[in-house]
């Protein structure tokens, strides 16, 4: 099989993907979210919080958003823990996306009133395009880096631990954080921000850390890129088209939400005409390895 070589344009696109996407989800938390002290069930929540406490100490003065430079502290570490459980490019990008998505956190102004008056607005207008927002970014192949890095790491530590799993329990405690720190109408707004977005973010991209994969193709190389680029195994059957009578190889595999943009862009390459179903795998049984590619 001839090795696959990403064209730079390809590459381009991406890198704008996620960095866009990033940039957009810091744009909406600062104009929309922070205004009303409603925070982000996430790793991005915890850095929110400890912003909130610095300014209301006077440590820090309230026209200075340290959120940005939190995320970057905590993703440094992480994404050296994950450097060995995930590809360089995947590392590259959710690099290139946390360093500006940072910036962008830092110097876009938090206004003191939002824009938009009613809060219950506000947590459904920014919820919709804060998901799109990180929703480009997966499907740029990359990541805001936090909760999935730690969820991924420690599943290999321990197959009891899962990225949902630790999503979870973060958003436990920033929920019960900000119901202390702040009140219970502002902990509501901020798990129904955290839904919507959540919600936006499954419709812009395959966001089960498990989907299964069909393909049927006429090209056997296809198997080659399962095997060889993804890392990955799978049960295969030989049919024949309905109507065109052609021979096809029919693969069915297991893979990650990171490794949904990878694989389309790998068989793409090699078989334009192949037909790929990706459903949703709310359960699975049996030997998988997880991990962010």
């Amino acid at each position: 099989m001839t090795p696959l070589v990403r064209s730079k344009k390809s590459l381009i696109k991406e890198f704008l993907y996620c960095i866009g996407g990033g940039v957009g989800y810091a744009f909406i938390l600062n104009t929309l979210i922070q205004p009303f002290h409603f925070v982000s069930g996430s790793i991005t929540g915890i850095a929110q919080l400890l912003t909130f406490a610095l300014q209301s100490v006077g440590i820090v003065p309230k026209s200075v958003n340290l959120t940005g430079i939190f995320l970057l502290l905590v993703n440094i570490p992480l994404l050296i823990l994950a450097r060995s459980l995930s590809s360089k490019l995947f590392i590259y990008k959710t690099i290139a996306t946390s360093i500006c998505s940072s910036i962008a956190y830092t110097l876009i102004p938090v206004p003191p009133v939002s824009p938009i008056e009613d809060p219950l607005t506000a947590c459904l207008i920014a919820g919709i395009i804060g998901g799109i927002a990180s929703g480009l970014t997966l499907r740029g192949g990359g990541s805001g880096g936090g909760l999935d890095i730690i969820g991924l790491y420690l599943s290999h530590r321990n197959p009891k631990f899962s990225v949902g799993k630790v999503a979870i329990g973060v958003s436990l405690f920033v929920y019960i954080a900000a119901f202390f720190r702040f009140d219970f109408n502002i902990t509501i707004y901020s798990i129904i921000f955290t839904v919507i977005s959540s919600a936006v973010v499954d419709r812009v991209h395959y966001q089960n850390i498990k989907v299964a994969a069909w393909i049927v193709t006429a090209n056997e190389d296809v198997k080659d890129i399962i095997i060889n680029e993804l890392n990955r195994t799978a049960t295969t059957w030989e049919g024949q088209g309905l109507f065109s009578k052609e021979q096809k190889h029919i693969y069915l595999t297991v893979i990650t939400k990171y490794e949904v943009v990878r694989m389309r862009r790998l068989i793409k390459q090699i078989d334009p005409s192949a037909f790929v179903l990706i459903s949703d795998s709310s359960e699975l049984i049996g030997n998988f390895q997880f991990r962010i590619d």
